[in-house]
């Protein structure tokens, strides 16, 4: 039988093969070929809020948040975006301010967090299909 300690070092290294292999992640898929007269909707959640007053109910985001955003832009700025909604929380909106300087759209502003909140989102989603 093998000497516990030789089990042990074989187990550490791979344990750290499959770390270090995890760490790359996935490549990134490629961008999905709409069908003609379908929509596509990117669902988003905002970007890393401002924690720096708990008691704020409607934080801005962070830079690490704005870092992020301009990201999305980045990645969603030649994807055929049209359309752009968000809640009525700055964070929703700053998350999307990028994006839509970029393809020249105002954001639609739809209620949350109150009944019939997603009713007006799912009727945003509708105005623009197709």
């Amino acid at each position: 039988m093998k000497s516990l300690r030789e089990f042990y070092s074989r187990r550490a290294i791979t344990a750290l093969v499959l770390v270090a292999a995890c760490t790359a992640g996935p490549k990134p898929e490629p961008e999905p070929v709409p069908v003609e007269g379908s929509t596509t909707v990117y669902l988003v959640r905002h970007a890393e809020k401002e924690i720096s007053n708990p008691n704020d109910a409607d934080p801005d985001i962070s830079s690490i948040g704005r870092d992020r955003a301009k990201a999305l832009a980045s990645r969603l700025g030649a994807s055929g975006v049209t359309t752009i909604i968000a809640t009525q929380f700055k964070r929703t909106q700053e998350t999307a301010q990028p994006l839509a300087s970029q393809i020249g759209v105002a954001p639609e502003i739809v209620p949350a967090g109150s009944i019939g909140a997603t009713d007006s989102a799912v009727a945003a989603i509708l105005r623009h299909r197709g």
